[in-house]
């Protein structure tokens, strides 16, 4: 059996983030990669398992509508467990 590289599951360590803290982090790596494409970039066709076909342009609104969807949830449910939501994310040190 081939031994996946960097640490182990169990040299992993817990650590809690909130969900403000979580989406941050998620956005700003998605920053760094759509600042990275060429306008053509944002012509690709992608295969989107649900609703098949689209250019990436088109996902990415996808994406946005379906992000702010989430984060309504998420705002809501933060309100009624009185900002205690938290996140427990593996943390590879």
């Amino acid at each position: 059996m081939m031994k996946r590289p960097g640490p182990s599951y169990k040299t992993q360590r817990d650590r809690r983030l909130s969900i403000a803290q979580l989406l941050e982090s998620l956005h700003a790596r998605w920053v760094v990669l759509l600042k990275s494409m060429r306008p053509e970039d944002f012509q690709r066709k992608l295969n989107h398992p649900e609703s098949g076909v689209h250019d990436a342009d088109w996902l990415l609104a996808l994406y946005g509508w379906h992000g702010n969807h989430h984060l309504a949830h998420i705002t809501s449910l933060q309100e009624r467990m009185n900002g205690r939501l938290t996140l427990i994310a593996r943390h590879r040190e």
